[in-house]
């Protein structure tokens, strides 16, 4: 009886480890960019629900923003809604009654004062407001440990089936 063997590709394993290393960099550098950093450069973070047309970030998106007086042609985040999602806007120009006059994705608004603008926009990282607006809600945070626990249960059948691995069947002749 002959032993059926698998053979590995040489680089198989290397691979696949620097593809989920790549992958893991890319996920720590983006929650850095949206939490450690504007943090320690004491800025805060707000998940864009609509930009104007000169700012090309997505809904969804998180927008690092800097409280700070505007002028001019500065991209401001407004005062959040109550659900907590961000408008963007740019400023156009002082209102006759003093304060700004914003143009958004709403139309052109007249904010009273600086106490009404959340910051000055500083960067944007795409598409990650969403998630991070989501997860922190009960059912977000529910879903993503069990997100994590189906990881931990696919790591722990991986590992189990290269410990022992099924036999291979075989045909059985003479029927």
């Amino acid at each position: 009886m002959a032993t059926v063997t698998r053979r590995r590709r040489p680089g198989g394993r290397l691979l696949s480890a620097v593809v989920v290393g790549v992958g893991a960099a890319v996920v720590v550098a983006a929650l850095l960019l949206a939490g450690v950093v504007p943090a320690v450069a004491g800025a805060r973070t707000v998940a864009v629900g609509t930009a104007p047309a000169g700012v090309s970030l997505a809904p969804g998106s998180l927008a690092v923003v800097r409280p700070q007086p505007a002028s001019v042609g500065d991209v401001v985040a407004l005062v959040p809604d109550p659900d907590g999602v961000g408008r963007l806007g740019v400023v156009e120009g002082s209102a006759p009654s003093g304060g700004h006059v914003v143009s958004s994705a709403d139309g052109p608004l007249i904010v009273p004062g600086d106490a009404d603008l959340d910051g000055v926009y500083l960067y944007g990282v795409p598409w990650i407001g969403a998630l991070w607006t989501g997860l922190g809600t009960p059912s977000g945070m529910f879903f993503a440990a069990a997100l994590l626990l189906l990881m931990v249960a696919a790591h722990q059948v991986h590992a189990a089936r290269r410990r022992h691995p099924i036999a291979p069947r075989t045909p059985v002749s003479g029927l």
